[in-house]
């Protein structure tokens, strides 16, 4: 199961491209999927919350 890691506790591991896609919460308790760019930050809007918390995207579903 994944967990909510702290933004203060580690960021997202990136990339070759320097990019990692996460789910994010805010401090206005918004969640929303969003790009995090190495050394730029998270890429939201310009009003958004500040992020707090993050989590790496779950796999997608398997065929069977």
């Amino acid at each position: 199961m994944l967990e909510w890691i702290s933004v203060n506790d580690r960021l997202p591991k990136c990339d070759k491209y320097g990019e990692a896609y996460v789910l994010v919460c805010m401090d206005d308790e918004f969640i929303a999927t969003t790009t995090y760019v190495e050394n730029d930050g998270f890429e939201l809007w310009e009003d958004s919350g500040e992020v707090t918390h993050w989590m790496p995207l779950p796999e997608p579903p398997k065929e069977v």
